[in-house]
């Protein structure tokens, strides 16, 4: 419930949850659907290597999926090491 008379975006925030706000932010109105799930899946992957050190065996078998998709998908979404 808002106060104003109008629901305007910045009362959107208060309907999602503070971890997936980040996503929601981070998109760009004029992104197709197609953007906007690479932009996700680059970001889930990402966060997967790095919590798994970039053990590629923890991180395939976390996200259930063989080891050659994961590389696959490492270099189709141009995600690198940065440690």
């Amino acid at each position: 419930m808002v106060e104003d008379e109008e629901i305007k975006a910045s009362h959107l925030s208060l309907l999602v949850e503070p971890r997936e706000f980040h996503y929601v932010s981070e998109t760009n109105e004029a992104q197709s659907l197609k953007q906007a799930k690479e932009y996700f899946e680059r970001e889930y992957i990402h966060q997967i290597l790095i919590n798994n050190s970039w053990n590629i065996s923890k991180s395939e078998s976390e996200l259930k999926i063989e080891k050659e998709d994961l590389r696959q998908k490492i270099k189709d979404l141009t995600i690198t090491f940065l440690g």
